[in-house]
């Protein structure tokens, strides 16, 4: 069977997409980079050890364009880079897997890759201006500048959780771990911003039933592929 390795940031995804796919661990293999990037550096060289035919960055993404809403799914074609390098996902694979899931609401478009958290409307807003790029994420950055150097075709998948216009406060930002579990000791502070805190919760689910829908449609991609060998 053809093996696809996701690359996903929170374990909520992981499952997520083990879930919607209905594909299991020998099919795809999927790495947690709990939104850090050193650990998500471990994630990806655990990705590529695994000798995966495709990989793919699965998940959630901040919105930088005004245009899209909470729930966008977007399959970008190039990552831009924190340092401004340009990495294009593999063409077939693309076309492959958007004909699957058409009309999605963002094709021919950029996500910029980042190394913290782009949180505030005014950082989306410069992060728009500077890469011209319409969603943000901490993990296809990384895991495509591995996939060129490997020659391992990618291909990103994500769903917009807080649009262009929407702050998330830094207490919420520090509210869950890795995992996506609370962490009980910050929900005080962070219940300072209820509004935003609700708004996000709203957002969230909107992306994930997004993202549902790309994983079933990505499970009939990879056993597609698999039968045809």
């Amino acid at each position: 069977m053809t093996r696809f390795a996701a690359l996903v940031g929170l374990a909520r995804e992981a499952r997520l997409l083990r879930r919607a796919s209905g594909l299991d661990e020998t099919a795809l293999y999927i790495a947690v980079g709990g939104a850090d990037p050193a650990r998500t550096c471990l994630a990806v060289k655990e990705v590529l050890s695994s000798r995966p035919d495709a990989v793919i960055s699965f998940g959630l993404a901040g919105g930088l364009a005004a245009e899209l809403p909470a729930g966008a799914l977007v399959c970008p074609r190039r990552i831009v880079a924190p340092g401004g390098a340009v990495h294009q996902v593999d063409k077939a694979l693309w076309k492959d897997f958007a004909d699957r899931l058409s009309p999605l609401t963002a094709l021919d478009c950029a996500l910029a890759g980042s190394d913290t958290a782009v949180a505030t409307t005014q950082a989306k807003q410069a992060l728009r201006e500077a890469t011209s790029a319409c969603i943000v994420d901490m993990e296809s950055h990384i895991l495509a500048e591995s996939a060129m150097a490997s020659s391992v075709p990618l291909l990103v998948v994500r769903a917009v959780c807080d649009p262009a216009a929407q702050a998330i406060p830094q207490p919420i930002l520090r509210l869950m771990d890795a995992r996506g579990r609370l962490r009980w000791r910050g929900l005080p502070s962070a219940l300072v911003h209820w509004r935003a805190m609700a708004a996000l919760a709203r957002h969230s689910r909107q992306a994930e039933r997004s993202l549902g829908k790309a994983a079933k449609a990505l499970g009939s991609l990879v056993r597609d592929r698999a039968s045809a060998l």
